[in-house]
C-alpha cells in the first residue's frame, strides 16, 4: 500500500500525506479526497439512474399475436425466458390466423406476431424459426385413408375437406391438388383447428392443417397423416418495418435473436 501511495504521489507530482504529522493529508491530499468522494457519489448516482430506467423500461406491456403451430411452442420459450429476466412485464396475447395477426401488426394494435409461411414479408422485419412444419390431414381413424402412412393430395380430391381460410394457404393448396378451389369439395374454410377438430371427430370431413396444430387437437378417434412430398413451412417472428419500437420490444427482439441461435 505504501509503495502504491508513493507511486501515485510521483505521478501527481505532489505529496498527499504529511509524514511528519502521523500521515495526515496534505492540502493536495484533501483535494484528492474530495474529488474521489465526488466520483464515488457520481458513480452511485449513475448506477441508481440506470436501475431506475431499467425498472421503468421493463415494467411495461408487450402486445403480440400468435398462430396455432410449432412456432407458438418456441415463442412460449422466448416469452418464459424473457419474463424470468423482467418479471414485472405484462402481456396482451391475441390468437388468430396469420392474416388476423398481420392486420393487427399493420394497424399497430400489437407489437409483433408469430406467423407461418407462406407470408409476404415486404412490410416486415422478421426472424425465421428453425422449425420446419409439416402439412397433412387430421382424419377420423375409421376412414379408409387413415391406414396410410402418407397422404397424396390426389387421394383427397373427392373427399369433404376443411381447408385453412388464409388466402395464401388456399392458393398453395390449389397447387398441391392441381385444382382450382372451386373444384375441391370444400365443406368449410376455417381459421383455427380447435373447432374443426370436433367436426372431424363427427366424421363430417377431413381437415388440412399443420402437424403441430393437428396433434394439439387430436383425440382418441382421430389421427394426423402427413402429406407426401409437400414442402414444409417455417414460423416467423415478424414486426412492421420502419416503426418506432419501445425499448422493451427492442430488448425482446434482441433476446429472441440470441436465444434462437442457441436453440
Amino acid at each position: 500500500m505504501s509503495r502504491q501511495i508513493k507511486d501515485f504521489e510521483e505521478t501527481l507530482g505532489t505529496p498527499l500525506f504529511d509524514r511528519n504529522k502521523k500521515m495526515e493529508l496534505t492540502a493536495a491530499g484533501l483535494l484528492l479526497k474530495d474529488r474521489a468522494q465526488e466520483i464515488v457519489e457520481l458513480v452511485n448516482k449513475a448506477t441508481d439512474e440506470f436501475d431506475s430506467q431499467k425498472k421503468e423500461l421493463f415494467s411495461g406491456k408487450i402486445s403480440f399475436g400468435c398462430i396455432e403451430g410449432s412456432g407458438s411452442d418456441i415463442f412460449s420459450e422466448l416469452v418464459a425466458t424473457f419474463h424470468e429476466k423482467y418479471p414485472h412485464l405484462t402481456y396482451n396475447v391475441f390468437t388468430g390466423t396469420g392474416d388476423d395477426i398481420s392486420d393487427r401488426i399493420d394497424q399497430g394494435n400489437i407489437d409483433f406476431g408469430i406467423l407461418l409461411e407462406p407470408i409476404h414479408l415486404y412490410k416486415y422485419n422478421s426472424i425465421r424459426f428453425n422449425n420446419p412444419e409439416s402439412w397433412g390431414v387430421l382424419i377420423h381413424q375409421d376412414h379408409p385413408l387413415a391406414n396410410f402412412e402418407f397422404i397424396d393430395p390426389g387421394d383427397l380430391i373427392e373427399e369433404p375437406l376443411f381447408i385453412p381460410g388464409r388466402e395464401a394457404i388456399i392458393q398453395r393448396g390449389s397447387k398441391w391438388f392441381g385444382k382450382d378451389r372451386e373444384e375441391l369439395n370444400a365443406v368449410a374454410y376455417y381459421k383455427l383447428m380447435s373447432n374443426i377438430s370436433l367436426l372431424v371427430e363427427k366424421k363430417v370431413g377431413i381437415a388440412i392443417g399443420t402437424k403441430s396444430a393437428s396433434l394439439h387437437y387430436q383425440s382418441e378417434c382421430t389421427k394426423f397423416i402427413p402429406f407426401k412430398s409437400i414442402e414444409k413451412s417455417h414460423s416467423l417472428l415478424a414486426w412492421k418495418k420502419d416503426r418506432l419500437l419501445s425499448p422493451t420490444v427492442e430488448k425482446f427482439i434482441e433476446h429472441s435473436e440470441q436465444l434462437l441461435i442457441e436453440i
